[in-house]
């Protein structure tokens, strides 16, 4: 109420103001019959205990807060959709709540209102959606799409689910398209759906599996697997050859054996 701007002088005009005040008072937090509702200003008194209220402005969120630069927002902006609380992981869950004063065009006030907000922790780890393994030819390189690996989880964008490699693959190592030539250790599901990870394959042995295992996370819960990479064969290896002749007596017969004459190719089976 605005009583205290029109300074009642005794008890009897005090409650006629009072009366009046009060039947001035819209009946519902953010309805005023005599304001638009850019007009109405939602000014806040209390922060939420956990969390942060925000405004979408030019496609930038501007915290509101009583120790901000911006401490109220208009009963148009929660029209538009332009209003948002935002928990961050990590921050506890419960009931919280924020105050505010609802004030309109003329000043009139309505105090020491409260909204609440429930926040239910996150209990569910993401889910794992594809892991189908990767196949490619040795030494050469392969993105790994989302059609070989993928999470999803209900709480968060893909750019918050973090793929930790736990175990390094032995015959290669996973990089970042922007960054060719480092190995990396963790990688978004963001990163996967923009065709952003690749793995190479660099060893000389002739072993033919590889794999690397991972944890996904979502900041809170996580889940643990192994990718499997099957590499095929390519016959791109020089013949090697063991050639030390061999003495043989006049009028005899000797057989040239593997000791005397032997070709080894890594490529090709004897």
């Amino acid at each position: 109420m605005a009583v205290h701007k029109r300074s009642p002088s005794n008890l009897t005009e005090l409650e006629r103001i009072c009366k009046e005040e009060w039947q001035r008072i819209p009946p519902n937090p953010g309805t005023d019959i005599d304001s638009d509702d850019d007009k109405l200003r939602y000014i806040i008194k209390r922060d939420p205990a956990v969390g942060q209220l925000q405004i979408s402005k030019n496609n930038n969120l501007v915290p509101i807060s009583v120790r901000g630069l911006l401490t109220s927002f208009t009963q148009m902006d929660v029209n538009k959709g332009y209003i948002l609380y935002k928990h961050s992981k990590g921050e506890s869950g419960g009931s919280f709540s924020f105050k505010f004063d609802v004030v309109d065009s003329e000043e009139n006030t309505l105090i020491d209102q409260s909204f609440y907000i429930s926040v239910l922790e996150d209990r569910l780890p993401p889910s794992i959606t594809a892991n189908k393994g990767l196949t490619l030819d040795e030494n050469t390189w392969k993105k790994i799409t989302t059609q070989q690996l993928s999470a999803t989880d209900r709480d968060s964008e893909p750019r918050e689910l973090l793929f930790g490699i736990t175990r390094q693959p032995s015959l290669g190592h996973l990089e970042h398209i922007g960054s060719p030539g480092i190995k990396i250790s963790s990688f978004t599901q963001a990163d996967l759906e923009s065709r952003s990870i690749q793995y190479i394959h660099t060893s000389a042995d002739e072993k033919h599996a590889d794999d690397f295992t991972f944890t996904v996370s979502d900041g809170v819960n996580e889940v643990s697997q192994t990718f499997y990479i099957t590499i095929n064969k390519v016959d791109d290896s020089i013949p090697m050859l063991q050639n030390l002749g061999m003495r043989v007596q006049e009028g005899v017969r000797k057989t040239i054996t593997e000791f005397e004459l032997k070709a080894i190719d890594a490529d090709t089976e004897v």
